[in-house]
């Protein structure tokens, strides 16, 4: 599941950082320490699934990498409402 969080919040980063620079580096820098690190992403690893054996004990396995996508891609998210409460 942890591995899930960093990718999840480093696509988070990505498309976050594109949309309001329009700068393409935002995309191939978290893409990029995402695919070097090994994160997991449930999308990816249903590709690798399908060609994988099918097993249900696989399946299962996207669970935790499925929650980890979400909760780390609603960390960023989640820092900055608490900070403009705060402040």
């Amino acid at each position: 599941m942890i591995l899930g969080m960093f990718c999840g919040l480093l696509m988070y980063i990505a498309v976050f950082g594109y949309y309001y620079t329009q700068n393409l580096a935002f995309i191939i820098w978290p893409v990029t320490v995402f695919i070097l690190s090994g994160f997991n992403h449930c999308v990816a690893d249903m590709f690798y699934l399908i060609l994988s054996s099918n097993s249900l004990k696989e399946f299962e396995s996207l669970i935790p990498t499925t929650l980890g996508n979400v909760v780390g891609a609603q960390i960023i998210p989640l820092l900055l409402q608490y900070h403009r409460q705060k402040s």
